[in-house]
């Protein structure tokens, strides 16, 4: 058995739920629809959505909404909306469009595909997040909407704490524009607005690309930017970023993948960044990342891989219901305090292997890792001890 095993065998006491509660949108369930059972269950219960397609929901209280793990994902059609919760979970949906805002707690948005129809949904984000204080985005696909005559975003970040890991973010392509007009512009991959700290890592994030021209016009649409941010802390670990391409016969200059305005930017070198007004920092080594291959399904193999420095050592946490702290020494945030429950020393690079038992009382479980590196000075603060993500162990049956 791993560690991680045996430290969630300790855990099993505190789980004493007596959900997960079903839906399903035509068979025997506990509900027919999403919002019914967020209405009529009580705060902290966990709610297991089987393959079908929904109506939109509003999650408004402490909640974990799961799709089944290894099945297709339930499609919620237009726009979802997460407001008022304390905390919440999404995992295993594919949802049109999500907004969230105003989460004090931990968010987590798991194994997701967002991506809307080009069906009047508004010119807001698929994704659009919005005061925020820690929310974890891992393994999830988002895409823009792409429609004429404004192709959105993929995702907006606005005055919010986010670490994204492991996603594919591609903003809307601009379509082709009417007889004698030009292609319309791509929009944006990600866009960070004033007062967010956002950590990507080992994510691919790019632009739209540029609507090509119609008939008498030789003029395409721009790709859309990769991502742009305004007073904004940014910090790319291991990513992909891309500007949109622009269509074959796009005259002026083309998108660029990274615009900075504002803020910080710690990033090692990427072709096309512009950087006005901010503090740009190149890491001297490479930055530690933390990242599950896949969501963990239970008694089959999971891996947690670890990035950084050759031959680096650290420290893992592992930590129950965490909560988020800014320590004095160490540079960049705490999520595993204050209920640590395992630490395991580590040496980057290295995957570590484990299994999680396949115990139902386990399911909706959650548990938060992140490494910290006493020998690795801070790229910010040479003072301080360097921290790696957070990364999110969410436990679906």
């Amino acid at each position: 058995m791993s560690w991680l095993a045996i430290t969630m065998w300790a855990c099993l006491s505190a789980s004493l739920h007596a959900g997960p509660w079903t839906v399903d949108d035509d068979g025997p369930a506990d509900f027919g629809s999403i919002q019914a059972a967020i209405d009529a269950l009580p705060a902290g219960e966990t709610i297991l959505v089987h393959s079908g397609t929904y109506e939109p929901f509003h999650l408004h209280k402490r909640m974990q909404i799961h799709g089944i793990l290894g099945s297709e994902r339930p499609r919620v059609a237009r726009r979802s909306r997460v407001s008022g919760a304390a905390s919440f979970t999404i995992a295993g949906l594919h949802l049109d469009a999500l907004t969230v805002e105003g989460v004090p707690g931990r968010g987590s948005i798991e194994d997701c595909a967002l991506g809307m129809p080009p069906d009047g949904l508004g010119l807001a984000a698929t994704l659009d997040v919005k005061d925020c204080e820690q929310l974890i985005i891992a393994r999830t696909t988002v895409f823009g909407l792409n429609d004429y005559p404004s192709p959105t975003q993929a995702m907006a970040i606005g005055n919010s704490n986010v670490t994204i890991v492991g996603c594919s973010i591609t903003g809307g392509k601009g379509l082709p524009a009417d007889i004698g007009s030009c292609g319309v512009n791509g929009a944006a991959g990600l866009g960070i607005g004033t007062g967010s700290r956002v950590v990507i890592v080992q994510s691919s994030i790019r632009g739209g690309e540029g609507g090509w021209a119609n008939t008498f016009s030789t003029c395409d649409g721009n790709g859309g930017l990769g991502v742009f941010s305004t007073n904004a802390h940014v910090e790319f670990r291991s990513c992909t970023v891309l500007a949109g391409m622009p269509g074959l016969f796009f005259i002026g200059v083309p998108a660029l993948p990274v615009h900075v305005s504002g803020g910080t930017l710690v990033s090692p070198p990427i072709f096309g960044t512009f950087v006005s007004g901010a503090q740009l920092v190149v890491p001297p080594y490479l930055m530690p990342t933390a990242a599950l291959a896949s969501p963990v399904a239970p008694d089959s193999p999971g891996e947690l891989m670890l990035g950084g420095p050759d031959g680096q050592a650290g420290l893992l946490v592992l930590a129950d219901a965490t909560g988020l702290a800014a320590l004095a020494h160490y540079e960049g945030l705490l999520w595993v305090v204050p209920n640590v429950v395992s630490v395991v020393a580590v040496t980057t690079p290295q995957v570590l292997s484990f299994t999680v038992p396949a115990t139902p009382v386990l399911s909706g479980r959650q548990f938060t890792l992140q490494a910290v590196f006493p020998g690795l000075p801070g790229v910010l603060d040479p003072t301080a001890v360097m921290t790696g993500n957070p990364e999110q162990l969410i436990i679906r049956f």
